[in-house]
């Protein structure tokens, strides 16, 4: 008789979830505190910055995105989950890197290196399993996407490591990039589908659905994933700026074809639009801080990741959480704040890229973002790690 699973390995959203949420207080938390205060750091060769931005992409993104991947390709394949022992084993990797990263200077920049790639190898292992076992050819994109984020990592060591001439956080900015067009590609499927079924059960037959994935989707993620590559590379160069005015306008033409305005009345399906809508006003602001010198380019930046990254996470996470354990898909007030906080999080951060207030603006950041994550893991902790009500 083979052993009973435990409930915290069944699906992957369970552990990497709350390893995704814990993180993303660590990594932003103590960065505050040495940006702030100036106290030690932990024994890593990496300045501060630097540190802070592997590991909000590297560390907290990816295993936020290891947990819905693992989970969603069980039902997009008609697969099991990946559980167990295989799961267990990825995050044991996922915090090994962690820790290597932390110590980066005592364990020398390969051994790093291996530990910290580790999750991601993992994790494309085990995500292309599913998927070309089951011949789901819709998604081998996604494990192109997976591989380029691994690739973007392996940049990141040697860049600082300094064995390659590459440009400075070339391979942070790769790897956003990539982590967007990811999101664009599964907010196609899940968000007009989403919203659509919202629109029929609420009997709002007056509202024109959703269209489905067409041409002008195709067209509009074609156009991004070469503006991408272009703003990876230089996003100051005129080329870049004047497509990512343009990239902005059509992601709000895709963004408005979804009845966004019409799902206010639900604030767990509401958030998914707004997350999107940070893509567009990211971009935007990207654009103006390469062209004048009135907002800092780094706080326009997180506008895409704090804004779209960083809700998009906690939107998805948190419908995966209640739909997977057989709870009804109902945000509540204590996610609606959450939602709210990272919102708030993210305007804080763009208006400290105004100098002025840089300190302050900051700061109300910082406290936004660990505040919305804090309440996030004791509203879903017990979500996260008991089995389902309707088992």
């Amino acid at each position: 008789m083979k052993n009973k699973i435990p409930v915290f390995l069944t699906y992957a959203f369970r552990p990497l979830f709350v390893a995704a949420g814990l993180y993303g207080i660590i990594a932003t938390g103590w960065w505050g505190i040495v940006y702030l205060l100036g106290t030690a750091f932990p024994p890593t060769s990496m300045d501060p910055v630097s540190w802070h931005s592997h590991e909000m992409v590297y560390g907290f993104t990816c295993a936020a995105i290891g947990g819905f991947l693992l989970t969603a390709v069980a039902n997009w394949t008609k697969r099991p989950p990946v559980a167990g022992h295989r799961l267990s084993l990825l995050t044991v990797a996922w915090i090994c890197g962690r820790i290597a990263i932390s110590l980066s200077a005592i364990l020398g920049p390969l051994l790093t290196a291996l530990i910290d790639l580790s999750y991601m190898v993992m994790l494309i292992v085990l995500f292309g399993n599913e998927v070309i076992k089951a011949k789901d050819r819709r998604n081998y994109k996604v494990i192109v996407m997976l591989i380029l984020i691994c690739l973007f990592n392996l940049m990141f060591h040697f860049e600082y490591t300094f064995s390659l001439p590459i440009p400075p956080r070339l391979s942070i900015r790769g790897a956003i990039m990539v982590i967007l067009m990811l999101i664009g590609t599964i907010s196609g499927r899940i968000i007009p589908n989403f919203t659509r079924n919202w629109l029929q059960k609420n009997q709002k037959e007056h509202i024109s659905p959703p269209p489905p994935f067409g041409k002008l989707d195709m067209a509009v993620m074609g156009l991004t994933g070469l503006l991408a590559a272009g703003w990876t590379i230089d996003p100051y160069h005129i080329v870049t700026i004047l497509g990512s005015f343009i990239i902005s306008g059509l992601h709000i033409i895709r963004l408005a074809r979804w009845r966004g305005f019409s799902t206010v009345p639900d604030p767990l399906l509401l958030v998914l639009h707004v997350g999107y809508a940070w893509i567009p006003v990211g971009f935007l602001l990207s654009a103006w801080a390469a062209l004048t010198e009135a907002l800092m380019f780094s706080a326009a930046l997180h506008g895409l990741t704090i804004g779209a990254v960083g809700l998009m996470i906690v939107a998805v996470g948190s419908r995966s959480a209640l739909g997977h354990t057989g709870r009804e898909l109902k945000a509540g007030k204590v996610m609606t704040l959450v939602y709210a906080l990272i919102v708030m999080s993210t305007i804080w951060r763009i208006l400290a890229g105004i100098p002025d207030y840089y300190i302050e603006c900051l700061l109300a950041s910082i406290l936004s973002w660990c505040l919305a994550l804090f309440i996030f893991l004791v509203r879903f902790y017990p979500v996260l790690t008991q089995p389902r009500i309707d088992s």
